[in-house]
């Protein structure tokens, strides 16, 4: 009988943290995670109107050189309010520049909307390695992102000093 209570009260005790540790972060919660600059970048272009942060993609943002210029930029996932397009905005550093890929803007093969992605991640600058296109790998002046379809399909998203571009990189 002892025995059965101190299972019982370990039961207990094992599902009081497992619902306290895995309830829903409010929405301030998760906006911890965004750098407060990009954050108010974001406010100040009115873009929190039409986008909100996409939190279903861990991690939601990524730090990167991205264009070259050795200051820290931001890429971030967002969601359009209206269509539910889910998408990547780049922020280079202090706002200076602000890039919508995906969530309505089509880009490469990734198309308008970004809702397939599994994976994403900061690729080192240089040569990018040859993909599933005989279309000639570019060499990056800045680092890149790399998104991926779990087991389908992956691309590096680039920036050539004017715009992002799309380099397929397995299909």
């Amino acid at each position: 009988m002892k025995r059965k209570i101190q299972i019982l009260l370990l039961v207990a005790i094992c599902s009081h943290i497992s619902i306290t540790y895995s309830r829903e972060l409010s929405e301030w919660e998760k906006e911890l995670n965004i750098p407060t600059w990009v954050k108010d970048e974001f406010r100040n272009r009115s873009l929190n109107e039409t986008y909100e942060y996409y939190y279903t993609m861990n991690p939601v943002y990524i730090r990167g050189d991205f264009d070259g210029d050795s200051e820290p930029d931001i890429a971030v996932m967002v969601m359009n309010k209206k269509t539910r397009k889910v998408g990547i905005f780049v922020v280079h550093y202090k706002g200076k520049n602000m890039f919508l890929l995906g969530a309505g803007e089509k880009i490469g093969n990734g198309g308008d909307n970004f809702d397939w992605l599994t994976n994403w991640a900061v690729e080192r600058k240089g040569a990018v390695g040859l993909g599933a296109s005989d279309k000639v790998p570019p060499k990056t002046t800045g680092e890149s992102i790399f998104v991926e379809k779990t087991e389908s399909a992956s691309a590096v998203l680039y920036w050539d000093g004017d715009s992002y571009n799309w380099y397929q990189q397995g299909d």
